[in-house]
């Protein structure tokens, strides 16, 4: 240590101090990268790649590195920004890593002196629902001492013991009901990115070339099949780089490539760990350190650190398998984020308060299994027989000390040997910079100084040259203009995203101001670069696009609606799960002695068959409130029949079952004796399709449920009919990263078997398409105890296709016992946009232009004015809501397809805002009654159907002039659920107000008015809810002609006519032994 001042300049300091700014010529930068033949050529130009480089010019070799997109793109701007040895490695027992990583804190403390700074960790204790209580208090204090001795004291401070009232003078807004007081200790944080940035430019001043925007596509091998060098994609052209030692520092993109041979087998097991960030604004919390904070039900900490104006949460810590380019926050990330921070805090946080986000991948080295909260931090280097070098794992803070390691073993490769000079090696801005006197004062000078170090001089010589580009550059933020015009200059800032997301942080800080200041900083870009109008403005709509894209709504989430409506449940989870569920009404009646209201001479299961079901079934019920309450289902007319004082179908026997062994042998029962049976399940159906009109056996198969097998080649699930569909679509999420996109509003009180049955669709039937595109093979169950199955191909010319026979009969033909259904991989990515019309027709004809200029979106959503102002508050407007999931590329060309159709008719609206108020409300019961006050004699239902787009505008206005042209109708409405390219499906709602007495008139008349509108103009009478008692008188006059075939298929399958009887229009009655 030096006591006496030095007579000379210190070498150190002086080598890395200059009068001119450092200055990097991309063409001068391409040309050397082609011409020159490299000791080591480094491709990945994240924080190890970076200093994989500095560490190997600075041993006196050839360097060049190259990365596909900016410095820093990936992780390594997308960290928690933390500078340290890690707390919790030392709960893993990794204390070597820590005493490490403390070390290479002060390394960095010094060498980036002007990057790295002292950062106050605060852990709370509380008496309960903390991070850890009292009793744990000493354990964790003595945690901090071992901290300490492992090389925290480096820090020239220890940890602290600290009183409540000290907790809350760091952080105001820490709630005080169980606090009693905490602990701080000592680490350091850093502008990732910019620390990233500075080791590559401080690697180019000590002679490598370093080339963003440079994509290796190939790694080379000479004639021996030795690594000699990569094409190198850059700027419009292919580049042959030579180099002796090529070393892989691309991160977690190695799961994807790491340039091995081809055919050669992959030996390296990289599993991206998902971690997010949102950044909300500081004065939310007023934290003036980083604290820990607990999250609720979670065995997790997440911490709140300040950084300029705002305060970054964070972070998880999951499995990613998604695309590595397009890493966002989810709402269920930011969801979680917000719980544990409203938890511990006194401010209500809210998503909209969110003003940016960063989400990357740590890149740990591990097969799968296991949390990855609890892989260790280690890094890996390999050497293969071909002398390609692999660099991955480790944590920021080691970075240095990795890219020793790499550039140790490059040299073997090479034969050749130098010592490392990195652990004391200043990076560019380092060398003579003071940050107490620096920043003590503030002002533009400590700013500067924060960001530049001693290179500051050079930035404040362009603001002296041009006062003018002192004017902030992003509003609220203190960045100047000058800064962007040094980015351009000096540090290879090439895009407007390089610019605002990483030689500034405006994206993560000022998400909506950096797309505002998007237009200026291209006018800089286009100035220094040379770039054409054209190239300029289409960084600047690039830039755009991707905040819009990682925003897409307000509250920073991203529109993935499989995975949200697995997260948010069914009716907000107040529902049974895995059983049936009843509707709102029972709770407000008593089973009544009264006659039947919807049974037509019952019969009744004589004595000996009762006792033959309960031989063969698990549960034979027989009592009428049993009957009552499992045949219950949720049909608008069950509903006036049981109010009215009249149980829909009190009279038959429920026979419950849980194997195909048990349904045949009941239905060999049932048709010796020639008994009706009716399938049941979750009976959410809204037709009265599973009511046993004729009474006799309900077949109850909710316990057939099991999931049996998946094929993940051919995507290919195996489940049996009674299996929920929150259970099974919960099931295939969490086990196999799959969904079947089949999203009806009834999904978690539905079943998979009466899906099919029905003949169902979901939410996102243009994407998915409807349940009879998504079966592949089913068992059925025949009337006479029979199994057959069904399918089992792709696509086949074998004659008629018999599984289409089955789906959507409504269980008059056979019993679906088990099912195979393909499923699509569960997307990463999604958009949604919102648009409005000034007529239903006008927006009819947008979704007609979108469907048949090939786009597909997910969910294309058209409300008429009425529905319109109830679900979205827009009064005298009709809403187009667009949704999409699934692989960026095609995401965004529906989108845009979409965009072009409805701004040629239409005005855009707010779709984030609009997208969440239908997704909030998408899954809860009663939606066709909302807005409407309801009265004992109020009835509400929905009638759906398709038809034709030359047809659906007067099929509108006339099916609602109809409903509305029935006394007591309040109003009719209806909304477009889903598209076609030769038709759609338009949801009518019907509500009425009548005396109580005369509501099943007013709802037949309705439905009468409306299908006589159907009838006339050939359309389907139903697109997903199917026929049941509901349609039925309708069915003869729709089908016509064809509806005699249907008889006769009916006669041939179930001669006696015992399954399901008087549906889908067919007769209800039964041979005269029955009767």
């Amino acid at each position: 240590m030096r006591v006496l001042p030095s007579l000379r300049p210190a070498r150190d300091r002086a080598e890395m101090t200059a009068t001119e700014p450092l200055r990097l010529h991309r063409p001068d930068l391409l040309a050397r990268l082609g011409d020159e033949h490299f000791d080591m050529l480094i491709v990945g130009g994240g924080i190890t790649g970076a200093y994989a480089a500095l560490d190997a010019s600075l041993r006196g070799y050839r360097v060049a590195l190259v990365e596909k997109d900016d410095f820093a793109f990936g992780t390594s701007s997308k960290s928690s920004k933390m500078v340290h040895g890690g707390l919790r490695y030392i709960e893993q027992g990794n204390l070597g890593l820590v005493r490490h990583s403390l070390l290479e804190r002060q390394r960095l403390r010094r060498n980036a002196r002007h990057l790295v700074q002292r950062l106050p960790f605060l852990f709370p204790v509380m008496e309960r629902e903390g991070v850890f209580d009292k009793r744990l208090a000493k354990a964790f204090e003595s945690l901090l001492w071992t901290y300490d001795i492992a090389g925290g004291w480096r820090e020239g401070i220890l940890h602290q013991k600290l009183s409540k009232a000290e907790v809350l003078s760091h952080c105001p807004t820490f709630r005080e009901e169980h606090l009693t007081g905490g602990f701080m200790y000592f680490d350091a944080r850093v502008d990732d990115a910019r620390l990233t940035l500075n080791v590559a430019r401080t690697a180019a001043f000590h002679g490598a070339a370093v080339l963003n925007h440079a994509k290796a596509i190939e790694i080379t091998r000479d004639a021996h099949g030795k690594v000699d060098g990569a094409i190198v994609q850059a700027d419009g052209r292919e580049i042959r780089a030579r180099a002796r030692v090529v070393v892989m520092a691309t991160g977690v993109w190695l799961r994807d490539w790491d340039g091995r041979r081809k055919n050669e087998e992959k030996t390296l097991n990289v599993r991206p760990a998902k971690g997010v960030h949102v950044a909300i604004p500081w004065l939310k919390i007023r934290n003036d350190c980083t604290v820990t904070i607990p999250v609720p039900g979670r065995n997790r900490r997440a911490t709140i650190t300040r950084w300029g104006n705002v305060s970054y949460l964070g972070t998880t810590d999951e499995d990613y398998e998604g695309n590595l380019d397009d890493v966002c926050c989810t709402r269920e990330e930011l969801d979680f984020l917000l719980e544990g921070a409203r938890s511990a805090l006194k401010t209500d946080l809210r998503a909209e308060d969110v003003v940016g986000s960063i989400a990357g991948c740590r890149p740990l080295v591990a097969p799968p299994g296991g949390k990855t909260l609890e892989i260790k931090r280690n890094h890996e280097i390999r050497t293969a027989s071909d002398g390609l070098l692999t660099i991955v794992g480790g944590k920021l803070t080691t970075s240095r000390h990795m890219a020793e390691q790499t550039i140790d073993a490059a040299q073997k490769v090479l034969g050749r040997r130098a010592g490392c000079k990195t652990k004391s090696a200043f990076l560019l801005g380092a060398a003579g910079y003071d940050a107490q006197a620096i920043t003590a004062s503030g002002g533009l000078s400590a700013h500067l100084g924060e960001r530049y170090g001693t290179e500051a001089r050079f930035v404040s010589d362009i603001l002296q040259d041009d006062p003018g580009l002192q004017k902030p550059i992003v509003e609220g933020l203190p960045y100047s203009e000058a800064e962007i015009v040094y980015a351009v200059r000096h540090e290879l800032a090439r895009t407007v995203d390089d610019v605002l997301s990483r030689r500034i942080r405006a994206r993560l800080m000022a998400r909506d101001a950096s797309g505002r200041a998007a237009d200026r900083v291209g006018e800089i870009l286009q100035a220094e670069l040379g770039l054409s109008p054209a190239e300029t403005a289409q960084q600047v709509t690039s830039y755009r696009a991707a905040l819009a894209h990682e925003k897409i709504h307000p509250h920073g989430r991203k529109q993935m609606i499989s995975k949200d409506a697995i997260q948010r449940g069914y009716n907000r989870r107040n529902y049974i799960v895995g059983a049936h569920t009843p509707p709102a009404y029972a709770k407000t009646i008593a089973v009544t002695d009264g006659p039947p209201g919807l049974q037509r001479a019952p019969i009744a299961v004589p004595p000996a068959q009762l006792e033959a079901l309960r031989q063969a079934a698990d549960e034979v019920l027989t009592a009428t409130a049993d009957v009552v309450a499992w045949t219950r289902d949720w049909w608008a007319g069950s509903m006036v029949s049981e109010t009215g004082g009249r149980p829909a179908t009190p009279q038959a026997a429920i026979v419950r079952v849980s194997s195909v062994e048990q349904i045949q042998a009941v239905m060999r029962i049932a048709h010796a004796a020639s008994i009706p049976v009716t399938v049941s399940a979750g009976r959410s159906n809204v037709t009265g399709a599973a009511l046993p009109v004729r009474g006799g056996i309900v077949l109850d198969v909710c316990e057939l449920n099991s999931f049996i097998g998946f094929d993940a080649e051919s995507q290919i699930v195996e489940v049996e009919a009674g299996m929920f569909g929150d259970v099974f679509e919960e099931t295939i999420q969490r086990d196999h990263r799959m969904t079947m996109g089949h999203w009806p509003s009834s999904f978690g009180i539905s079943t998979v078997g009466g899906w099919v049955a029905c003949r169902g669709a979901g939410q996102l039937s243009t994407r998915y398409g409807k349940i009879e595109d998504m079966v592949f093979g089913m068992d059925v169950v025949l009337a006479d105890g029979s199994l057959v199955t069904v399918g089992g191909y792709s696509r086949a010319a074998v004659g008629a296709d018999l599984q289409q026979l089955f789906i959507g009969s409504e269980g008059t033909l056979g019993v679906i016992v088990r099912v195979r259904l393909k499923l699509h991989r569960l997307p990463d990515y999604g958009r949604a946009i919102a648009f409005g019309f000034d007529s239903f027709a006008t927006g009819l004809e947008a979704c007609r232009q979108i469907m048949q200029r090939g786009a597909n979106p997910a969910a294309l959503r058209l409300y008429d004015a009425l529905e319109s102002k109830v679900q979205f508050e827009l009064a005298d407007t009709h809403v187009l809501l667009i949704a999409d999931e699934g692989a960026p590329e095609m995401v965004d060309a529906v989108m845009a397809i979409s965009e072009r159709a409805c701004r040629e008719l239409g005005r855009e609206l707010d779709g984030p805002v609009i997208f969440e108020r239908w997704l909030d409300t998408r899954y809860l019961t009663g939606k066709s009654a909302e807005g409407f006050k309801r009265s004992p004699g109020f009835v509400a239902d929905t009638l759906e159907m398709s038809g034709r787009w030359s047809d659906l505008p007067a099929i509108y206005d006339e099916v609602v002039a109809a409903i509305n042209a029935v006394p007591g109708t309040l109003a009719g409405s209806a909304h477009q659920s889903h598209a076609y390219v030769d038709g759609a499906c338009l949801y009518f709602s019907l509500r009425g107000e009548v005396e109580v007495a005369d509501r099943a008139r007013w709802y037949r008349a309705a439905w009468d008015a409306a299908n006589a509108v159907l009838v006339r103009h050939n359309a389907a009478l139903s697109h997903h809810h199917g026929v049941g008692l509901l349609r039925a008188p309708y069915m003869a006059d729709s089908l016509g002609s064809a509806f005699p075939v249907l008889q006769a298929i009916k006669r041939t399958l179930d001669p006696k006519n015992i399954l399901n009887p008087g549906k889908l229009g067919l007769t209800d009655e039964l041979p005269p032994s029955a009767d």
